[in-house]
């Protein structure tokens, strides 16, 4: 690029813009000076002073309408595009929006006030009042239409009622509760998961995050005949992830006793009624698969590994939920980021000795096993639940390390 051509392109962009809409200019709109001094830029360089000014503007786009694309005039003028064709009055848009946009943001600071243009008056408030109407009349006619078809619609069939209740689970698996709700065509149920905390219950995790819900839906032509002839039973399922989060921080599920609470809608006797159902309690205990083996006894000593490796899914009857198969991490396994494993903090040995005494021995781990002092003619093994990791999970079978 040579000099002249640099300098050109930096007054296209740089120069500032002010005057391009002058009508003493009509007769050069579609021509450029040569000198690169005269050249309208993309922008017109209008700044409000200080006591107008703001100390932080935010631009955010669709806040209450959207308008198309609004390219400046070099990119209008340089190339036909999609942009250019959604760019709605005209090559000046960008320019003419911002600077009416400082003039408000002035007015509102205490500045001029905001002047209409001859042009707001003949074509945008007159294309505003059609816009008005026309949404006004297609609402009128949508809402009727609207209440019309919900007035036909039948009622539920069977009352609202739990239907599975929630069986007890260990983290690294999903609490399910099932109960008959209204069509979708009216329920759309909240369901949250309440703790257990001494004589009372408190709100512990909705549908933000660990609880999820989905719809058994009408299968093929019979199952959209007896959608509308009400003779459909609407089963709503909600799930409830247990687990220990990766990055830690994000929280675990403590151990305890939880219930499902949900608040929804069914159509009785022609007309919406709410409902709300609360699930029989259920237990979410540890974790019980730490991994203890690879039993050594040698020179008065036994040893043995002991390892946290968390599956990494679980059954479920959410079709989202499945083991992906991914090598470095799965997509699918879970609706929350768990932890994939923890180290093992402790593990107590049993160990009875040749004249009967029983004592618990804490276990010392070292490059990877752990160990224990045994003396001839003992006995010793790790209890279930012997073993905990960072989270608290244990293992669930014991291991006999010497009989």
């Amino acid at each position: 690029m040579t000099d002249a051509a640099y300098q050109r392109l930096r007054a296209q962009v740089l120069n500032d813009a002010r005057g391009w809409d002058d009508p003493a200019n009509v007769a050069e709109a579609e021509a450029e000076p040569a000198d690169p001094a005269d050249i309208k830029g993309k922008f017109t360089h209008e700044e409000l002073p200080a006591a107008l000014g703001y100390a932080l503007p935010v631009g955010i786009g669709h806040a209450g309408d959207y308008n198309g694309c609004t390219v400046s005039y070099r990119e209008y003028t340089s190339r036909d595009s999609y942009r250019k064709a959604l760019t709605t009055y005209g090559p000046h848009t960008a320019d003419y929006m911002v600077t009416r946009l400082v003039r408000m943001a002035g007015e509102l600071k205490g500045g001029p006030a905001f002047t209409l243009e001859p042009y707001d008056v003949v074509r945008a408030e007159a294309d505003e009042a059609r816009q008005v109407a026309v949404a006004e009349s297609v609402g009128r006619a949508s809402a009727a239409a609207y209440d019309a078809w919900v007035a036909g619609l039948p009622d539920d069939v069977g009352a609202v009622a739990s239907l599975v209740g929630p069986s007890d689970v260990e983290r690294f698996a999903a609490a399910t509760f099932t109960w008959r709700g209204g069509s979708n065509a009216v329920d759309n149920p909240v369901v949250r998961v309440e703790r257990q905390v001494g004589d009372g219950w408190e709100p512990f995790a909705d549908m933000t995050g660990e609880v999820q819900t989905r719809v058994d839906f009408p299968q093929g032509v019979q199952g959209v005949a007896d959608s509308y002839t009400g003779a459909q039973e609407w089963r709503w399922t909600a799930s409830f992830e247990a687990f220990d989060a990766f990055p830690a921080r994000i929280g675990s599920t403590p151990a305890g006793r939880y219930r499902f609470v949900v608040d929804g809608a069914s159509r009785v006797g022609g007309a919406e009624r709410a409902y709300s159902l609360t699930s029989t309690p259920f237990t979410v205990s540890p974790w019980s698969g730490l991994a203890l083996g690879s039993v050594v006894v040698a020179d008065g000593v036994a040893s043995f590994t002991a390892s946290a490796t968390y599956p990494r899914s679980y059954a479920s009857s959410f079709r989202t939920i499945a083991d992906d198969g991914g090598t470095r991490f799965c997509r699918t396994c879970s609706f929350r980021p768990w932890a994939t494993s923890a180290p093992v903090l402790s593990v107590t040995v049993t160990v009875t000795a040749a004249d009967g005494s029983v004592t618990r021995v804490p276990a010392t781990p070292s490059a990877g096993r752990w160990s224990v002092p045994l003396a001839a003619g003992s006995s010793a093994l790790v209890r279930s639940g012997d073993a905990l990791d960072a989270f608290g999970n244990s293992n669930g079978v014991q291991l006999v390390l010497a009989r």
